[in-house]
């Protein structure tokens, strides 16, 4: 009876297991071809860990499917040291600043509308698509640039952005 009650309980563990062991080896294919890994650098990194400076040998499987959750997240540690950030974007920094440059030609606080606006309604909201935005409708190569003029023009196609 112990068995039949372990049976109805596992699949919902086996499959959370498996979600999570699929997620890790996407994050690790994606990480493969954000570092550029040839197949041969890439079979070398499965089996080696990092501390960050050396490799060492700690997993030692060549391929992904073998290994266990703490093995892929071994691998996942490691390519964080290489320079790939394997977290969500949601995980990442979510906020804007406002420094005294911006302020030259415009006021605190239609730096802080824009930028809010900016941060609220774009995609992939950051300092740098921000300036490509303003440089599109503007011609300026950052906020700090613009004036009265611009200013409208940017808060004009935020509030119209979906």
């Amino acid at each position: 009876m112990g068995k039949t009650i372990e049976k109805r309980h596992m699949p919902q563990a086996d499959s959370r297991q498996k979600e999570l062991r699929n997620k890790l080896i996407a994050k690790i294919h994606i990480g493969k071809k954000y570092l550029g890994l040839s197949d041969d650098d890439y079979r070398i990194l499965l089996k080696c860990s990092t501390d960050g400076v050396r490799l060492k040998p700690a997993v030692g499987e060549q391929s992904t499917k073998k290994m266990t959750i703490g093995e892929l997240k071994e691998v996942l540690l490691s390519m964080n040291a290489m320079g790939f950030d394997y977290r969500k974007k949601d995980e990442q920094k979510k906020y804007f600043t406002v420094s005294a440059s911006d302020t030259k030609n415009l006021s605190d606080r239609q730096v802080k509308y824009i930028k809010g606006l900016w941060w609220k309604k774009a995609k992939h909201p950051s300092e740098e698509t921000l300036k490509v935005f303003i440089g599109r409708l503007t011609g300026k190569k950052s906020l700090s640039e613009c004036g009265q003029t611009e200013a409208n023009i940017l808060i004009t196609a935020l509030n119209n952005m979906p």
